[in-house]
């Protein structure tokens, strides 16, 4: 996970809140939700807002930090609103990861929220695994998430650690002890989006790593 910067909700959104019983999924929603789908992906430069693997507008689900069915006052509020991946839908559950896994779970940080800090609350081993230091989020990236799954169809730990060693070498590329501004440099690099609006997946990984480095 990294750090979401989000914007200004669709104008569409506002609207529509206006209308009475205005509900999430309700009538005359979908011209909404296709609108709330492309501002999430364009604030997260197509990046799944937990396993941060490429997402598009054809393989992304609309998540909510805190679930409708014990948030209802929330389903409308676009600060809420998440952008993810398909997490394995159609997998038994024990394989399923992110919003598909999480389902009505509680999470206790959400990565969109300033105040909560995501960046300096999770950690990456050199093997790609995910970690936090405060053990009830540490048990919610495993059982809520599950994004150190082993199952054979999930990539994401494999993923995470070719993302580690991709910054390596690029870090490694020249001899000698690499100075601030060079790691700095990079980091720009990595935290760039490219001409498509598109973020690096697993970009939060390299940054953590070079972060480290500082």
């Amino acid at each position: 996970m990294v750090l979401i910067n989000k914007g200004k909700e669709p104008d569409s959104l506002t609207e529509y809140k206006t209308q009475p019983e205005a509900q999430y999924d309700g009538p005359h929603f979908t011209a909404v939700k296709e609108d709330i789908r492309a501002a999430l992906l364009a604030e997260q430069g197509y990046i799944c807002a937990y396993c941060q693997q490429r997402i598009n507008k054809d393989n992304m689900k609309v998540e909510h930090w805190a679930c409708q069915s014990h948030h209802a006052d929330k389903q409308l509020s676009y600060k809420n609103l998440l952008g993810c991946c398909e997490g394995l839908e159609g997998e038994n559950k024990k394989h399923q990861t992110c919003d598909t896994r999480k389902a009505n779970m509680s999470l206790k940080y959400s990565p969109a929220q300033q105040q909560h800090q995501i960046n300096s609350r999770v950690y990456y081993l050199s093997n790609g695994i995910i970690k936090s230091k405060e053990a009830d989020f540490d048990r919610q990236l495993n059982d809520v998430l599950n994004l150190n799954s082993t199952f054979q169809n999930n990539r994401l730990v494999k993923n995470r650690e070719a993302a580690i060693k991709t910054i390596k070498s690029q870090l490694n590329r020249s001899q000698g002890t690499r100075t601030k501004a060079d790691i700095k440099r990079l980091m720009t690099k990595v935290h760039a989006r490219n001409t498509d609006n598109m973020f690096k997946p697993f970009y939060g990984v390299m940054l953590h790593y070079l972060e480290k480095k500082l």
